[in-house]
């Protein structure tokens, strides 16, 4: 049985799991890598603290956040299975307080403020993903197939999700859709 399943023998249908506030989930999908490495770092331990503070498994002391040159989201190392992965804290604080709704499809995890370090349950909320129009559709499309299949400059990606009124994580879903 998959780490976390609900063992039923009534349950028909998909296997369900149940986050840390009871709530269960068919949604949750174990094979991407997001939703299961935040499961298994939290049923190992892992906790973000109301204030944001990421605890780990060492007698409960923080965890070192930093930012990686990919991104500009804060990041933190895990190890699961005897591997060593990179998560973003802000996805993991989200799991950590909202549970499953972290994970629902056309939800994303947002900040209320612009300091990105600030992981605390006042400055990460969820909301609708951008919903977006045809137009908009069109212009990412074009955009990308300017590049040819090559990175975006630094900075213009961001210019065109400043231009739709959406986050540039909207933009690159949107890419990654497309390609």
């Amino acid at each position: 049985m998959p780490l976390g399943a609900i063992n039923s023998s009534t349950h028909e249908g998909p296997q369900l799991y149940r986050d840390h506030f009871g709530n269960e989930l068919q949604a949750f999908d174990p094979a991407k890598p997001r939703h299961r490495r935040a499961y298994e770092a939290y049923l190992r331990g892992y906790r973000v603290s109301d204030e944001g503070v990421l605890h780990g498994l060492q007698h409960g002391k923080p965890v070192t956040i930093h930012q990686s040159g990919k991104s500009p989201y804060p990041t933190f190392n895990v190890r699961l299975s005897g591997k060593r992965f990179s998560m973003r804290a802000h996805k993991f604080a989200a799991y950590c307080f909202f549970g499953f709704a972290s994970f629902a499809e056309f939800t994303e995890v947002a900040y209320l403020s612009s300091d990105l370090f600030d992981i605390s349950r006042r400055n990460i909320a969820l909301r609708p993903a951008a919903m977006l129009t045809p137009d908009q559709i069109r212009r990412i499309r074009e955009f990308y197939s300017q590049v040819e299949g090559k990175r975006a400059l630094n900075g213009t990606a961001r210019a065109l999700a400043d231009e739709l009124g959406v986050s540039l994580s909207t933009i690159m879903a949107v890419h990654a859709r497309l390609a």
